[in-house]
């Protein structure tokens, strides 16, 4: 069932889990990550980058995953994934998203209240979440990130933005980047449970890639409660991809062989970030 990024976080919240937000950047990311949520009984995000529209085709798809997420059996989320211009998000709504994310944190503090405040108003009017980001989270998905200090989330200004803004949703910055980790990643727990106590909103965690299990269950437990997904699942294709073509040693295989490689592979580690973030049999 397609359901608002507010349903479901307000649900996780209650209940003490995060709900894995898993970006798709073609039709063959669908149907796994579906099948995965209905596997584990887990409501799902389904993400979409603005920079993933091309490679998604949304014109010719975003019909096929509107009518999956409302035929799926669990809450189904679909979502902009940090959307940059106004006619991405635009497009979203018109699309049938029932989420956006609005990054401004290109913009000055003021700026970001501004124009969050303004787009969350649109959303808000025609039964749309939205998500917000304070604070600059690193990195790139194609690449590597180093958290740095100057770029946390600013504990005194959480509240003020979320009061000012009416965002559903908060992404925050505690040490997470985008991409791969240079190091082993160094999340700020003190600062996490300070911002959660000072946010009327559930809390988003952006770069999931390379933190640790461990680590995932107290940043859960200290309240965040959707949690972005990207770089490891394309780690765990492209190993999946790579000892096949091993085995094949330089055989044939057609497209329906490495599609389901892929398929499978991108399933199994959706189903164990479900596991890990606490959304399984929470639909």
């Amino acid at each position: 069932m397609l359901v608002t990024l507010k349903d479901v976080l307000e649900r996780a919240k209650r209940g003490n889990y995060a709900v894995g937000a898993f970006n798709i950047t073609n039709g063959l990311c669908l149907s796994p990550l579906l099948k995965a949520a209905e596997a584990q009984r887990s409501p799902v995000i389904i993400n979409i980058a603005e920079i993933s529209f091309e490679d998604v085709d949304i014109p010719r798809l975003y019909p096929a995953i509107i009518h999956s997420a409302k035929e799926a059996t669990v809450p189904v989320v679909v979502n902009l994934d940090h959307g940059l211009t106004e006619k991405a998000l635009m497009t979203a709504l018109r699309c049938g998203f029932s989420s956006v994310m609005f990054d401004a944190t290109k913009y000055s503090y003021e700026d970001n209240i501004r124009l969050t405040k303004q787009y969350a108003d649109m959303a808000h009017s025609v039964g749309v979440s939205l998500e917000g980001e304070l604070g600059v989270i690193g990195g790139s998905e194609a690449g590597e990130g180093v958290a740095v200090a100057a770029n946390y989330t600013d504990l005194r200004k959480v509240r003020p933005y979320v009061d000012a803004t009416g965002v559903d949703a908060l992404a925050v910055s505690i040490g997470n980047v985008h991409g791969f980790y240079k190091g082993e990643p160094d999340l700020q727990f003190d600062l996490l449970a300070d911002i959660a106590a000072a946010s009327a909103v559930p809390l988003v965690l952006h770069g999931g890639s390379g933190i640790s299990d461990d680590d995932f269950r107290k940043a859960v437990s200290l309240g965040i409660c959707k949690i972005n997904f990207y770089t490891g699942s394309s780690v765990s294709v492209f190993h999946a991809l790579n000892a096949y073509m091993k085995e094949l040693n330089d055989g044939y295989a057609d497209m329906a062989a490495i599609s389901w490689t892929m398929m499978n592979a991108f399933q199994k580690t959706v189903e164990e970030r479900m596991q890990v973030f606490g959304s399984a049999g929470k639909a």
